[in-house]
């Protein structure tokens, strides 16, 4: 059933990002089926948009610095 999803990963650490990757394989999400993975909130809008009538669902990171140049998004949350 899971290997059908269509995904992306909005995540800005990259160990976070790689055990949210395996967790969804374990899970039998399809790695080929992933849409993308963006670290921002700004590269995320844009690929949700470029993709939303092709996406199934979304893994987001809460906690997500708006550009490349916030260093602190937790004080805007």
């Amino acid at each position: 059933m899971l290997e059908d999803v269509r995904f992306a990963i909005i995540e800005d650490n990259l160990d976070d990002l790689k055990d949210i990757l395996a967790r969804l394989a374990d899970a039998g999400f399809q790695s080929q089926n992933k849409v993308g993975a963006e670290a921002t909130f700004e590269t995320a809008k844009s690929l949700i948009e470029e993709n939303a009538t092709g996406l199934d669902v979304v893994f987001l990171d809460l906690n997500l610095p708006l550009n490349e140049t916030d260093s602190r998004p937790e004080k805007r949350n």
